[in-house]
């Protein structure tokens, strides 16, 4: 399956990426897979574990699978069969390839346009206006203090158009939703022209 993606937060070399213009089908394949390969991990890899450690049990029972594995009997194919079986190779691939260019466009239709998207620490460098969040009474009171996370998207003029929470307190995230929304930027030109994007904000909230 063929899927397009946003990358969504990036640490050192792990991604987070949200997957757009899937099916509910789609999106419970990919679920069922993840599921299945955490779990056949897990399960396999503690077990040969526990095996080796001498754990009891264990390691009767991987002799015992082990022991229950057969040699596989060579099958010879002659040089017709083997014609035969890479030309078949050869349409399975061809359909393959054109069933997967076929999805890829009916995928593209459907998704959603985006802007694009541009790294946290560039915007911060075109800020113009910045009003700085009230810190919250309740939020104080409580000493709930952290990072509050927005992803953003930028208008062609530089006012905040859109906000959308990402991660953080719920009693910080109201004011930095406020105040983030009066901030400016300068326009992003590209090829000229000044252009939708879209960015990572984020707020610290500290009590000292």
């Amino acid at each position: 399956m063929r899927a397009r993606a946003l990358i969504r937060y990036q640490t050192n070399l792990r991604y987070g990426l949200e997957f757009v213009g899937l099916s509910m089908e789609q999106r419970e394949m990919i679920r069922y897979w993840v599921y299945r390969s955490a779990v056949e991990h897990s399960n396999s890899e503690d077990f040969y574990k526990e095996a080796k450690r001498g754990s009891p049990g264990t390691e009767a029972s991987v002799d015992a699978a082990e022991a229950t594995v057969k040699p596989r009997r060579r099958i010879r194919i002659g040089r017709r069969g083997v014609y035969a079986l890479i030309a078949g190779m050869l349409l399975l691939a061809a359909l393959g390839w054109w069933q997967w260019q076929k999805s890829w466009s009916e995928l593209e239709k459907r998704a959603p346009e985006s802007g694009l998207r541009i790294s946290p620490e560039t915007m911060d460098k075109r800020i113009v206006t910045k009003v700085d969040p009230v810190y919250p009474e309740a939020a104080r009171t409580a000493g709930t203090q952290g990072l509050v996370v927005l992803d953003a998207v930028i208008a062609p003029d530089g006012s905040v158009t859109q906000l959308r929470p990402l991660s953080g307190p719920d009693l910080l995230v109201r004011s930095a939703t406020d105040a983030v929304q009066s901030w400016r930027f300068e326009p992003f030109l590209s090829g000229g022209q000044a252009i939708e994007v879209e960015t990572t904000i984020a707020v610290d909230f500290r009590l000292n």
